[in-house]
């Protein structure tokens, strides 16, 4: 491609798509051993302001936890995905998560990552996206 096609196509993708510029690290290389995916379930429809500054709070002291939303599956409709050193910084983790949300979410339930594992086809990196946006946009 010619630079100004990739100048122009570098500009309408951060005008129109891009959040923030970020690099993806390689996690276990900054010592952390577990990836975990934590799915809980509100006991009713909505959060009252209380729960919300109580999560709020809680998310200040854990910046290992990397992703919090609501969404829906596997009869659950919360998630946070967090990084971990080893599996007692996972438990206390957890441990504390059920505290902070006790009464108003279900008990959590976590699917871990070993970050050391030596059978990860695909690590975790945006590089895809990026693949799938190139490949996207050539076709426009």
């Amino acid at each position: 491609m010619s630079q100004p096609t990739i100048t122009r196509r570098r500009a309408m993708i951060e005008r129109e798509r891009l959040v923030e510029y970020t690099a993806t690290p390689d996690l276990s290389k900054l010592g952390f051993e577990i990836l975990a995916f934590t799915f809980a379930r509100c006991a009713y429809g909505k959060y009252t302001d209380e729960e919300i500054q109580k999560t709020k709070a809680f998310l200040a002291k854990h910046p290992n936890a990397l992703f919090v939303s609501s969404g829906t599956g596997m009869n659950r409709d919360r998630i946070t995905v967090s990084v971990h050193r080893d599996y007692s910084d996972f438990t206390a983790f957890v441990q504390e998560l059920r505290v902070c949300w006790e009464g108003f979410t279900e008990r959590p339930t976590s699917f871990t990552v070993s970050l050391q594992a030596d059978d990860m086809p695909r690590r975790l990196s945006f590089k895809y996206l990026a693949d799938l946006m190139e490949k996207e946009m050539g076709k426009r």
